[in-house]
């Protein structure tokens, strides 16, 4: 049994499972000496363990919803170009792409690409069944800046959304997320992991545990000095240390299954030009190409005073006017347990893009 708030229960009830796979339930605690709601499970009352089977979304299948060409049509003119779009659309949907067909869109997107990459980033839409056209794959152009700022050169590098990630993990299996992860990892966790606390960056923790009942733990980090890709945009340092612990837990649950060699980052915040800047020892460090927001991109108020829903919810009606629907909307999520560990980091997301 775990004690639980009453409405997050009831969100959990339909969302979530038992550790075992069964049903959960949500009763008062009073009959079990505790002064609250508790989720139970149907089957035995001492397991403790809740798991969020993963789920693709309808818009995450390939081949979901063919029959509006005509308004995919229209997005790909207005992230291409109409001439690209014409050119591309037979393609739209399609996941048995062959390597000549991936090499024509990848070329057609990113016609400056160099070849090695464009061949690589080919092969794995042709060996594992993706689409560029489905922000499955990314071609990303880096440059190079020294000491003084001045760029040296342009690299290219090939990138995997997660949610191809987690495509190709749902393919051909089926699992969940435990202990309501992804999330931060705690001070004793990263003691009994790793000897010690790593105060410079941000440790994120991924349980899954698959049908046949083997369970692992992923782990990622982001420096907390370095602003993800997209930082304007909305990204955040907490959500690329989820990702990176979520594909590290996916690599660990299916050996062999994912690409190897490919970073993962969110798809979303795939835009505009990035820059790599040289450091003395030789380290490059990511970082989007657009400044950082002055005084008029800060947030209406301190995100680290939003501990808890309430205080999300209450800052988002009194400074945009939004109400829990549409906050659930806009951070892309269907209930509170996936921002439970998150409301600061959330306030700041919304308010980057509402500002």
């Amino acid at each position: 049994m775990i004690p639980v708030d009453y409405e997050l229960g009831k969100k959990l009830v339909e969302t979530n499972t038992c550790g075992c796979g069964a049903a959960l339930t949500l009763a008062w605690g009073g009959a079990y000496g505790i002064n609250g709601y508790v989720l139970k499970c149907s089957r035995d009352i001492n397991h403790d363990k809740i798991a969020r089977p993963a789920e693709l979304g309808p818009y995450d299948i390939p081949g979901f919803n063919l029959f509006n060409l005509k308004g995919r049509r229209k997005e790909m003119e207005e992230e291409l170009g109409k001439g690209k779009a014409t050119k591309l659309i037979k393609y739209e949907g399609v996941v048995s792409l062959t390597k000549a067909e991936a090499k024509e869109i990848l070329l057609t997107i990113w016609p400056e690409a160099p070849e090695v990459e464009v061949l690589k980033a080919a092969l794995i839409c042709h060996q594992y069944g993706l689409n560029p056209l489905m922000k499955h794959v990314f071609l990303i152009p880096f440059k190079r800046h020294d000491k003084q700022d001045r760029v040296i050169g342009e690299d290219w590098v090939t990138v995997l959304g997660i949610k191809a990630t987690r495509l190709i993990a749902h393919r051909g299996h089926d699992y969940s997320y435990l202990d309501f992860t992804p999330r931060v990892m705690t001070e004793e966790e990263q003691k009994r992991i790793f000897g010690d606390v790593d105060n410079a960056k941000i440790w994120a923790i991924t349980k899954l545990k698959d049908s046949k009942g083997n369970e692992v733990q992923g782990y990622g980090s982001w420096l907390k000095a370095d602003n993800p890709y997209g930082t304007d945009k909305g990204n955040t340092k907490l959500n690329m240390a989820f990702i990176r612990s979520e594909r590290n837990a996916l690599d660990r649950l299916f050996p062999g299954e994912m690409p190897q060699g490919v970073q993962v980052i969110d798809e979303q915040y795939i835009e505009g030009e990035y820059t790599v800047t040289e450091t003395e020892g030789g380290e490059k460090i990511g970082e989007s190409a657009e400044k950082e927001k002055g005084e008029e991109g800060k947030p209406k108020r301190d995100p680290q005073t939003i501990k808890h829903f309430g205080d999300l919810y209450t800052a988002c009606i009194e400074d945009f006017n939004m109400d829990r629907q549409a906050v659930w909307k806009e951070l892309g999520v269907g209930s509170q347990i996936e921002i439970a560990e998150t409301p600061a980091e959330c306030y700041q997301r919304i308010a980057t893009v509402r500002q």
